[in-house]
């Protein structure tokens, strides 16, 4: 994975390696996350059916919570 001879030839580059391979675990636990969450929108949408998540975005008017549906 890593050359040891690297280390020992430029110590001094010891915090910027450290500090990248942080960023690259960072960076792919960002994109995990992202990928989860759009793959979760798109199941919702494919569950729903598109028009009906459509339809919920596009409605303004607040659900009925009336329990007899005439009277909304």
């Amino acid at each position: 994975m890593f050359e040891k001879r690297l280390f020992s030839l430029v110590p001094q580059a010891t915090p910027y390696i450290v500090a990248s391979v942080l960023f690259k675990w960072i960076a792919l636990m960002a994109n995990i996350t992202v990928m989860w969450v759009l793959a979760r929108i798109l199941g919702g949408i494919v569950t729903d059916g598109l028009s009906a998540a459509l339809a919920s975005t596009r409605s303004h008017k607040p659900p009925c919570r009336s329990p007899s549906p005439s009277s909304c």
